[in-house]
């Protein structure tokens, strides 16, 4: 598999980056360490890091000869990892967990529920070089009160994005029929059910 190799620009980090712009994942070895770090793909460390790599451009390409720590000898293995808990059964969320919003659904329209989550990202984070994030910040049941409280609730050096989902009850579970999510969206489904639940029992 692929492989490319950066020093950070600010010294003492280096990466390795494994697959085409890291989708194998990145090892990172720190300022003083003798051991390599794996980041799996898809996490907000990877997100951070990827985007410091290959967005913000805060590294120097170098050769495999250059790295002060030899590379382990489990690569294939990390990977394999990865693969195995991208294949893991998805969550389960049941009217048990969440009675509140199972009630809601349940007496809406075709046992539907559609949400519109207020995302925020602080422009400041990207400017210093934390990268871009888009952060869970609210959730409605109405997109016009989205709107609203993104207008009552604005604050300078952010941005808001709202991005629709759609819940539906069958028999006892919780479904997440649709979801709305864009690269540099931070947010999971047991946030939003939490989130949402707070937000109902009020």
């Amino acid at each position: 598999m692929r492989k490319e190799f950066f020093e950070d620009i600010e010294g003492g980090t280096f990466y390795t980056c494994i697959g085409t712009y890291a989708s194998g994942g990145i090892l990172k070895l720190t300022t003083g360490s003798r051991d390599w770090k794996f980041i799996k793909p898809g996490t907000e460390e990877w997100e951070s890091t990827h985007q410091r790599i290959f967005r913000m451009m805060k590294v120097e390409l170098i050769k495999s000869e250059e790295l002060p720590v030899s590379l382990p000898t489990n690569i294939d293995s990390l990977i394999e990892n990865k693969i195995e808990f991208e294949n893991q059964d998805d969550p389960v969320y049941t009217a048990e967990d969440y009675p509140v919003i199972a009630t809601f659904i349940h007496n809406g329209a075709d046992r539907k529920l559609s949400l519109h989550l207020v995302l925020y990202e602080d422009v400041y984070e990207l400017k210093f070089g934390d990268g871009t994030f888009h952060y869970l910040e609210n959730v409605f049941t109405d997109e016009k009160e989205a709107v609203n409280y993104i207008k009552e609730n604005y604050k300078p050096g952010n941005k808001y994005y709202i991005r629709k989902i759609i819940l539906e009850l069958i028999d006892d579970r919780i479904i997440f029929s649709f979801i709305e999510k864009y690269r540099y969206d931070r947010f999971s489904e047991k946030e939003i059910l939490s989130l949402l639940q707070n937000k109902l029992l009020k």
